[in-house]
């Protein structure tokens, strides 16, 4: 018979293996979970709005299944010269398609009109939305792409008052290849994890030099920059 001397020389080194295993397999994770996040669910949204993603206008259905009365806006960037020149569809019809493909009612979604699409002007102009009069005690939740959740993040923090980033949280889009157990074994969670990480670090050390201060709610005529939106224009 084998002796518990034996016994116990023979399962510690399994043990051991077994652990750093286990140990190898939560650490292979974290990378993963760096760029994901999800509200707590103490945190009920009031407002839903998505900076882009792939099936992005699909989550902001999801939530409004979850909280029926909760209101969806839509950012909607300046057109592009191709866009002026009538060479492809406006953003307001891209903005509507991909609406009504979801399953809602583009005329009923106020847009939030953005001087700019690139850097933190859209963390501004959802800034001033929470805080202008009569939306005080809004709850914003931001659908997006986890590869641009630690530039956002970090974004937050520097452009957005300590009262308003409390009203809002980030909800990452799922990438089937972006798995806490998975990420590491193809190419694509590997270019997720390193854009990003390397967005997040850009934003942590080069900050966004050329963003306003404010987002000033009116364009160059005055006009309001919150709109209702405009019946469909365009259906592919």
């Amino acid at each position: 018979m084998i002796g518990r001397q034996w016994l116990i020389r023979l399962l510690l080194p399994l043990l051991v293996l077994a652990l750093l295993l286990l140990a190898s397999k939560s650490w292979l994770s974290l990378p993963a979970r760096s760029i994901q996040v999800h509200p707590e669910a103490a945190f009920q949204p009031s407002a839903a709005v998505t900076l882009g993603g792939y099936q992005s206008e699909s989550r902001l259905k999801d939530w409004q299944n979850r909280f029926p009365s909760l209101k969806v806006l839509a950012l909607e960037p300046p057109n592009r010269w191709t866009q002026e020149a009538g060479l492809r569809p406006t953003m307001r019809v891209i903005t509507d398609y991909l609406l009504q493909k979801r399953g809602f009612q583009p005329q009923n979604i106020p847009r939030i009109l953005l001087e700019k699409e690139y850097g933190w002007h859209p963390l501004l102009a959802l800034g001033t939305w929470l805080e202008s009069p009569g939306n005080e005690t809004e709850k914003l939740l931001v659908v997006l792409d986890p590869t641009r959740l630690d530039y956002f993040q970090v974004g937050a923090s520097a452009v957005l008052s300590l009262p308003t980033r409390a009203r809002l949280r980030f909800d990452t889009l799922d990438h089937p290849d972006l798995g806490p157990d998975n990420w590491w074994r193809n190419r694509s969670g590997w270019k997720d994890v390193a854009t990003g990480w390397f967005l997040g670090s850009y934003a942590l050390l080069a900050g966004e030099g050329e963003a306003p201060n404010r987002f000033n709610p009116l364009d160059e005529n005055g006009r309001p920059y919150w709109q209702p939106a405009n019946p469909l224009e365009w259906v592919p």
